[in-house]
């Protein structure tokens, strides 16, 4: 995955084939015939990224990005680029330091999760 020209290559496309890309409108008429609708979403559709584990710079840098960044902008994931922006409706970024300190600052993060929508 590259963001703002910055590669991050442990990144998975989590939920790549679990959204369907057809939405679909059933209504019925008076005479109780079955009307249905369907067409492509082009849209909102949800991009959920993940890495196993991340270092504290990396992490830092697209946490950051998260938190800055309220327009669209692109991520390209295997030579596609998409417009996205971070979905706010849920925590754009999440994850858990590697190992707990007392009071230092991590040095890797696991189970980072990045959540964006197309636009």
């Amino acid at each position: 995955m590259i963001l703002d020209s910055i590669e991050y290559p442990q990144f998975v496309w989590k939920n790549e084939f679990q959204a369907s890309g057809i939405v679909q409108q059933t209504e019925f008429a008076l005479n109780g015939s079955s009307h249905v609708e369907k067409s492509q979403i082009v849209a909102g559709r949800s991009v959920v990224l993940e890495s196993e584990l991340e270092d504290i710079t990396s992490f830092e840098t697209l946490f950051n990005h998260s938190q800055s960044t309220l327009i669209e902008f692109q991520i390209t994931m295997r030579g596609v680029t998409f417009n996205v922006i971070w979905d706010h409706s849920e925590a754009p970024i999440s994850a858990e330091p590697h190992r707990l300190f007392s009071d230092a600052k991590p040095d890797f993060f696991r189970n980072v999760v990045l959540r964006f929508r197309t636009v």
